[in-house]
């Protein structure tokens, strides 16, 4: 269908800008290295109408709307795609998510043909990733699931680029690269309490503390400690036959070489 491809050239908006799509939506244009790409013929009154279309004021959903509903107001079946939006919007305004946070956007075009309704995009906004382009998108697809499965259902879907979604987090120091995101590690030095280290390790998660229990085949401190080290875990928990008798856990700051003796049952 030649909406489609039209709404691709359109999808081009923001890498290329206006004057290429209208190029490529006419009579074709040359590219930076000489080759030639093929224009989709367009005549000059669908281009100007395309044109004014992309250069509604995308700043107020309602405003948008609005101007979409005075452009398209000859159009035979463009009430109800202007209503869709319409609809959307009030969707928006009731979860109080604002004109900035969500725009009407009317060069986006997805790639796949099988939508059938709005289309969606999602971007990060931090100056420091606004390069990074789209992290989530989709739209409404009333007919994908029946022609596979025979039965109508329809539906809205979306899915995530995880490897440019990962890559931004990375960039904004979102990720804990740490081997281990563990905060505590609680050593294990008498084999056959291990009930109790799990109690005291379940108490610490109970208390928003990422704990991890050694399960490792060492059974010195020393060794444990390296473990801890290793894995970046900055606290241990350390409990030997001393601290049961006592009914104390020593807490080491592998970060500084002082360690401190609490009482088991103080989550503090």
């Amino acid at each position: 269908q030649l909406s489609l491809v039209v709404f691709r050239v359109m999808d081009k908006l923001e890498k290329q800008g206006l004057e290429k799509v209208m190029l490529e939506l006419g009579d074709g244009r040359i590219d930076e290295s000489g080759d030639e790409i093929a224009g989709l013929g367009l005549n000059d009154a669908q281009i100007s109408k395309i044109e004014e279309f992309l250069n509604l004021p995308a700043q107020n959903r309602l405003e948008t709307i609005d101007s979409l509903r005075e452009l398209f107001k000859d159009i035979k079946g463009a009430e109800e795609g202007i209503g869709e939006l319409r609809e959307i919007s009030e969707y928006l305004d009731a979860l109080e998510i604002s004109d900035e946070e969500a725009i009407i956007d009317l060069s986006i075009a997805r790639g796949l043909d099988y939508y059938t309704g709005p289309v969606f995009e999602a971007i990060l906004t931090d100056e420091r990733v606004v390069g990074f382009g789209s992290v989530m998108a989709g739209g409404r697809f009333d007919e994908l699931i029946e022609n596979f499965a025979g039965e109508k259902v329809p539906a809205t879907g979306a899915s995530i680029g995880v490897d440019r979604l990962f890559s931004a987090m990375q960039k904004l120091e979102m990720i804990d690269e740490r081997p281990s995101t563990a905060d505590v590690l609680v050593t294990v030095m008498v084999e056959d309490k291990i009930i109790e280290y799990q109690k005291i390790a379940q108490k610490l998660r109970a208390g928003q503390i990422k704990t991890e229990l050694y399960i490792g085949r060492e059974d010195t401190l020393t060794k444990q400690l390296k473990y801890a080290d290793r894995q970046m875990i900055p606290i241990a928990v350390i409990i030997g036959p001393d601290e049961f008798s006592s009914n104390q856990v020593s807490i080491k700051d592998l970060r500084v070489i002082k360690a401190e003796k609490i009482k088991i049952e103080d989550r503090e």
